[in-house]
């Protein structure tokens, strides 16, 4: 069995979120690292963009 570990996350926060908002989170691979960015559903806004994860 292998185990990923978690290693690095970068993200900018890009708009303000909130309480009780819809957040919908789009995620992809890119080369080594996943990228996700977070739009607010109410606003029609990216919340946080430039999102990438390394697991390793």
């Amino acid at each position: 069995m292998t185990q990923s570990r978690f290693k690095r996350m970068r993200l900018r926060f890009s708009a303000p979120v909130y309480p009780g908002e819809t957040i919908r989170t789009e995620i992809w691979n890119e080369g080594n690292e996943i990228a996700f960015r977070c739009k607010s559903l109410e606003q029609d806004k990216i919340v946080i963009n430039n999102g990438y994860l390394l697991i390793g």
